[in-house]
């Protein structure tokens, strides 16, 4: 049975009454997870690892679908479901599926870092309340490790020596490659996250820990 862990986390600034509204799925887990049971009955948009390490909030397929979301969800809660490879790294045995609390970005950078879309005006969302773990459908299910902390790394296939001493000293459960970008995109159009990472032997598919 996965061990189920809680975080203290502030209260969502939409508050508690939600619905996911669209789910982005990377494709290399689209068939590992459940995701009418989780989400509803919402039809999937599936995108690459490499759409989304390389989100940003100004172009590029996430980008679009996010902008798309944004706007068609009116003034109330927006939220969207994501599901993305990870490796997970804490002792134990594997869960099948883990629902994300918060994560860490020791890749130090991020999709608003570098140069600025000329006319664009310079905003910087607060990630507060970012993740909304409990609109998952999960139910009891004991493969389900509840509310991981993630490490978001530049690539998971060639961590740095920083990142990897970061993840040794940081009390995270899994690392990922592609849910930093996203996430922050999300919250930079005002959308909060309903994220969940599906663990891997490695993030290339051909076994072995990525640490």
């Amino acid at each position: 049975m996965a061990r189920r862990r809680k975080l203290s986390l502030p209260a969502g600034k939409w508050g508690e009454v939600a619905e996911v509204a669209a789910l982005l799925v990377a494709d290399v887990v689209a068939d590992s997870v459940p995701l009418a049971r989780l989400f509803g009955e919402i039809v999937p948009a599936l995108v690459t690892r490499d759409e989304l390490r390389s989100a940003t909030p100004f172009v590029g397929r996430v980008a679009e679908l996010l902008r798309v979301v944004a706007r068609e969800s009116g003034v109330g809660p927006r939220v969207v479901g994501l599901v993305v490879p990870v490796v997970w790294v804490r002792s134990g045995p594997r869960p099948a599926m883990a629902t994300i609390a918060d994560h860490v970005n020791v890749g130090l950078r991020g999709p608003l870092t570098g140069r600025w879309p000329a006319g664009v005006p310079r905003s910087f969302p607060t990630l507060t309340g970012i993740y909304q773990p409990a609109l998952i459908r999960t139910g009891d299910d004991p493969h389900v490790y509840s509310e991981a902390l993630v490490a978001g790394v530049t690539d998971g296939l060639r961590l740095t020596p920083f990142e990897q001493e970061a993840v040794r000293e940081t009390d995270c459960d899994a690392i990922a490659d592609c849910l930093v970008a996203p996430v922050i995109t999300a919250a930079y159009h005002a959308l909060t996250v309903a994220a969940c990472g599906v663990p891997q032997a490695s993030l290339d598919g051909e076994g072995g820990g990525s640490l």
